[in-house]
């Protein structure tokens, strides 16, 4: 089920999600004076819950409200059923690198 998680916003959504792409940084600057010096990270680790979590989704452009229409709470509730046997008591510890 966990990697069903991943395509229910597309499953569940209303609009094409077609024609959205990546930037390719270094391609783009490619015949530009810039040019990539380094990388600089900043990592966090956090406690959040598993009803947080998935409702981040909303914030991506293909599973937000727009898209999603009155399937939200159906696509929330399935990245949620994925996501609780993993958890710990319904929390999950997230590490992210800014």
């Amino acid at each position: 089920m966990a990697g069903d998680v991943w395509r229910l916003p597309q499953t569940l959504g209303r609009a094409e999600t077609q024609g959205r792409h990546p930037i390719d940084a270094p391609a783009f600057f490619m015949d530009t004076r810039f040019a990539v010096a380094g990388k600089i990270a900043v990592q966090t680790t956090q406690t959040i819950s598993v009803w947080d979590l998935a409702s981040r989704m909303l914030s991506f452009s293909s599973s937000s409200p727009a898209i999603l229409g009155d399937r939200i709470e159906e696509m929330l509730d399935g990245v949620r059923a994925a996501m609780l046997p993993t958890s710990n008591n319904g929390a999950i510890t997230e590490v992210v690198e800014t």
